[in-house]
């Protein structure tokens, strides 16, 4: 059987689906764009290569061992925190592991990291979509495991947004956790702009739909340690025809190149430009986006997921 014809389960377990929405959007058309078949659910299957997302929890890992020793099988799990071993310091967001952070308080972390190392007999693949998160280092904590790069899927967004004029209600969209630094970027921006700043939990259709009624989706950092640009919320603009701003983050690789980047003192009459010129903007950045997806053959490492198929007896 082609390993084109086999299926990838995305077993989510418990994570809320509104908080990893654009994540599953990531991977389906990655998975689409290859010709896989794709299922997203809360279980782990018989009839598919598992990948899980590295948020379980103590009972979530047994049921991984559980599953395959009974099954024989392996699994693959998505990476998603930025994790790093700097100096033999391991740290998550930039972070010593051990402190706490406005995201994530430190006991959680370890335990994501734990479950992580518990869970690495049934492990087969490490997977992370495009180039984040970075793992530097990764390797000299997690050995067992090879990090793949699932690859950024060529920009197709809903045809209906290809026919259908959309009112633009606000000037700037920005949708996520709240942090100290995103809550005083966001505070000074309403003083000049109309911001559209719906809750997380609010439904991906939800969600989407208020995005595309903005001129401009902004890219915030979590925390002043941690500047990273999140490459999913940047995906999520792109897909619903809108450009992306990027304020006071720091560009770390080509993905970042596609997208425009805000720092300083001058940053409000640049904000104004880029909303008043935003569909120009966007075709610009789809155009930069499209040729990064040029250099790519598949989204999917196709000779491992090959591999693993046959290992798994499809």
């Amino acid at each position: 059987m082609s390993f084109k014809k086999i299926k990838i389960n995305l077993c989510v377990f418990d994570n809320p689906i509104t908080e990893i929405s654009d994540q599953i959007t990531y991977l389906v058309d990655a998975a689409k764009q290859d010709m896989y078949k794709f299922n997203v659910s809360k279980n782990l299957k018989l009839d598919a290569l598992n990948i899980c997302l590295e948020n379980f929890n103590f009972e979530k890992t047994k049921t991984i061992k559980d599953f395959c020793e009974k099954s024989e099988k392996s699994i693959g799990v998505l990476l998603t925190e930025y994790i790093s071993f700097e100096n033999g310091v391991l740290k998550m967001y930039n972070r010593d592991i051990l402190a706490a952070t406005e995201n994530c308080d430190s006991r959680t972390k370890q335990g994501r990291l734990f479950m992580l190392l518990k869970a690495q007999k049934s492990i087969n693949f490490l997977f992370k979509l495009g180039e984040s998160p970075q793992l530097l280092n990764f390797n000299e904590i997690y050995p067992s495991a090879q990090v793949l790069k699932i690859n950024y899927p060529k920009n197709n967004p809903p045809n209906y947004l290809n026919k259908k004029i959309i009112n633009k209600k606000y000037d700037i969209f920005f949708s996520g956790r709240m942090t100290n630094i995103r809550r005083e970027i966001i505070k000074t921006l309403s003083k000049e702009f109309t911001v559209c700043c719906p809750e997380i939990k609010l439904s991906p259709l939800k969600r989407a739909n208020l995005a595309r009624q903005s001129k401009v989706g902004i890219n915030l950092p979590i925390s002043f340690e941690e500047r990273t640009a999140s490459l999913m919320r940047n995906y999520f603009y792109l897909k619903n025809n809108i450009p992306c701003l990027c304020i006071g983050t720091k560009k770390t690789n080509l993905f970042d190149e596609v997208f425009s980047h805000i720092n300083g003192s001058e940053s409000l009459n640049l904000i104004k430009d880029i909303i008043n010129n935003h569909n120009q903007i966007l075709e610009t950045q789809i155009k930069s986006y499209n040729r990064l997806c040029q250099n790519s053959m598949s989204c999917f490492p196709s000779s491992y997921i090959d591999l693993w198929a046959r290992c798994e007896g499809f």
